[in-house]
């Protein structure tokens, strides 16, 4: 019998948690059958067998993760993402593992802006700068982040009620991030541009002209893009 590791701290994963639950249930399935090739899963065949499922059903939600980074297509080939980083063969693994580990292990996830995770939330929700950012990644200023955004958490769970104030939270800080980074953006748009009201907007309407099967997580990587168009645009 082969054994899949789990993270403990998969109940706090903004990713995961924003997974409706038939597919977090999908994603777990397709963890434990592409085991047996470190990661890949089955011809998609055997895995619509495997799954309880038809072909076209299976190539559907797997697209569905692949929207939200958690399942890569790599020559034609799904595969889980991340497999290798998480599900090493032996315990005896080298040190850069090891450190991998111990850092995922004092945070429940990670928000980031540009790839690079930059923020960690605790498991009581409150955010921390990460110890592992880079030297010149750009500081947040607190007042672009809010303590509360009611429209956009109304916005959002009125598409899918499974998310809080935590994920809410963590999408204004990649918000924030990457707002900061873009060297264009106009830094008198910033504060209004990360503001409840802009931010809830950015989300009707990525929800509105985004996938049929659009769920929260996509936000993360879609409502950034909408609001630094919006200022730049503005600024031209």
């Amino acid at each position: 019998m082969a054994w899949l590791r789990l993270d403990e701290h998969v109940p706090e994963n903004v990713k995961a948690q924003s997974l409706s639950l038939e597919l977090f249930r999908f994603w777990i399935n397709s963890l434990c059958i592409s085991k047996e090739k470190d990661g890949r899963l089955p011809d998609l065949d055997r895995a619509a067998f495997r799954l309880r499922m038809t072909k076209p059903r299976v190539v559907e939600k797997l697209e569905q993760l692949r929207s939200v980074n958690m399942v890569d297509l790599v020559d034609g080939v799904y595969v889980m993402h991340d497999w290798g980083q998480w599900q090493f063969k032996s315990d005896v693994s080298s040190n850069r593992v090891k450190r991998l580990r111990e850092t995922r292990k004092k945070r429940s996830t990670s928000v980031s802006g540009n790839g690079s995770a930059l923020y960690s939330v605790s498991v009581s929700g409150e955010f921390k700068p990460d110890k592992q950012q880079t030297a010149d990644a750009p500081q947040i200023p607190p007042d672009l982040v809010q303590s509360e955004y009611p429209q956009t958490l109304s916005t959002i769970r009125a598409v899918d009620p499974s998310v809080d104030e935590t994920f809410v939270r963590g999408l204004a800080i990649t918000v924030a991030q990457k707002i900061l980074s873009h060297d264009k953006f106009p830094e008198h748009r910033r504060e209004v541009a990360t503001s409840d009201e802009w931010i809830a907007r950015a989300c009707r309407q990525s929800f509105s002209k985004g996938p049929k099967n659009h769920r929260a997580g996509l936000l993360l990587s879609t409502v950034p893009n909408i609001l630094i168009s919006w200022g730049v645009e503005k600024r031209q």
